[in-house]
């Protein structure tokens, strides 16, 4: 048996060393199996089974963390092993949520015939892509919701009157919620070697809620249900009434609330830096919320339907242009810090998936910082031939609507390269970054 022999998963945590070590012989019968890894694990989900050459498993009671070391599991063995060689099979979870398995041998006296048909035969395949398919609705579901809250509340307090507002809005939230529901349950079945049947097992649920990605689910959804229940009288259309300010505050202080749920059961949340990896994940996704999620706003709603004279529009626009501008320089800031902490080297960046999704991520954002300039300057443009004429900000007049209509089309294009984006990121999250 080889040392760490994969099973099919991609670790985020590899096995750094054993006790006993892998193919040794001792003389005398160890008490307890230890795996060192590279980075934190939970013990919550997951298992080390140890086997007697007849099948019989020998160990005994739950995995723990000896002298509270996160980076060791450990399982005592049952006294009075006898000679021949034992298999030792594992399943544990990195604590950035991704399961790791692997199995190998270690011989008591002198080495023997090794146990057969002991492993399972569950097939986990599809259970990946099932999760990165609900991680890319809850990204996208909580920056639009995240987005149209913040952008209500700081540009358009009267965009709450648009049917398509709340439509924007109820929408988002419920996809946020329903991929949180279902991003958990694939995660506690694929964290414990199961089936997608396994997320009908209490215990199973019971043991992700133990793990801090589990915990992190949980929250999510107790402040998505929080903000629904806020926003209940907000979002129908039959007896609609806008929210008060402070209702509104709060449910945007809750929605904020999410974005640290979202790290912490990421890459940002585990292994060495997470003292400042985790705040810089949170203030990246804060500017993209912000960003990106206000732009369906813009696009669908504020500029729909131009008349020759809407000046309130435009200064909403130039609201959220002068936001933008600040996001995105918190954006590549803490985007380029953030990947160099998990590229490491340029050779990583080109050579390993992580890099390479990363690159994807790159050039996406770089097309829609191109819209977004483009965006910009009409803005300006816009707002300079309003300071020349003498009027008010405003359209200007039936000529400028053309150009309107190209500024939608350019923000339209920004949220639709944004939806990309969201797609690699949920990727870029099941992926083993270099570091």
């Amino acid at each position: 048996m080889q040392l760490g022999a994969a099973t099919g998963v991609q670790a985020h945590a590899d096995l750094d060393s054993t006790t006993p070590a892998a193919d040794a012989v001792l003389a005398v019968a160890p008490s307890s199996v230890d795996l060192d890894f590279t980075e934190p694990v939970e013990i919550a989900v997951g298992a080390i089974r140890v086997f007697a050459a007849d099948g019989t498993r020998v160990d005994a009671g739950p995995l723990s963390h000896p002298a509270g070391d996160d980076r060791t599991a450990a399982v005592a063995l049952r006294p009075g092993l006898t000679a021949g060689t034992y298999l030792v099979a594992w399943r544990i979870v990195s604590k950035d949520s991704h399961p790791v398995a692997g199995s190998y041998t270690f011989s008591v006296g002198r080495r023997g015939p090794v146990a057969t048909g002991v492993f399972g035969t569950t097939d986990t395949s599809g259970l990946p892509t099932l999760l990165s398919a609900s991680r890319f609705a809850v990204f996208g579901g909580v920056l639009m919701a995240g987005g149209t809250l913040s952008f209500l509340l700081l540009c358009w307090p009267g965009g709450w009157s648009r049917d398509r507002t709340r439509a924007l809005l109820s929408t988002s939230l419920i996809v946020a919620l329903i991929g949180t529901v279902v991003a958990g349950l694939v995660q506690a079945a694929y964290d414990a070697g199961r089936g997608l049947d396994g997320a009908k097992d209490p215990q199973v649920l019971q043991s992700l809620a133990q793990t801090r990605p589990g915990q992190a689910y949980g929250v999510r959804i107790a402040l998505l249900l929080a903000v629904i229940v806020l926003l209940r009288g907000s979002l129908g259309d039959r007896e609609w009434r806008p929210p008060s300010q402070g209702t509104a505050v709060a449910a945007s202080a809750a929605m904020a609330a999410v974005l640290p749920t979202l790290s912490i059961a990421g890459h940002a949340g585990a292994g060495d830096g997470v003292v400042y990896r985790l705040p810089l994940d949170v203030a990246h996704l804060a500017a993209a919320t912000l960003w990106a999620g206000g732009l369906p706003m813009v696009g669908l709603v504020v500029l729909s339907r131009l008349g020759p004279d809407d000046r309130e529009r435009l200064e909403v626009v130039r609201r959220f242009s002068r936001l933008a501008g600040w996001c995105v320089g918190v954006l590549v800031a803490t985007g380029v810090l953030q990947a160099w902490a998990q590229v490491g080297t340029w050779d990583a960046l080109g050579g390993t998936p992580y890099g390479e999704l990363l690159l994807g991520k790159i050039g996406l954002l770089t097309l829609i910082l191109s819209l977004a300039a483009v965006s910009r300057a009409w803005v300006r443009g816009r707002l300079a031939e309003d300071r020349q004429d003498g009027t008010a900000p405003g359209w200007g007049g039936v000529a400028t609507v053309p150009s309107a209509t190209a500024l939608r089309l350019s923000v339209l294009g920004e949220a639709l390269l944004g939806v990309a984006v969201v797609a690699v990121t949920a990727a870029l999250t099941g992926t083993a970054p270099p570091t």
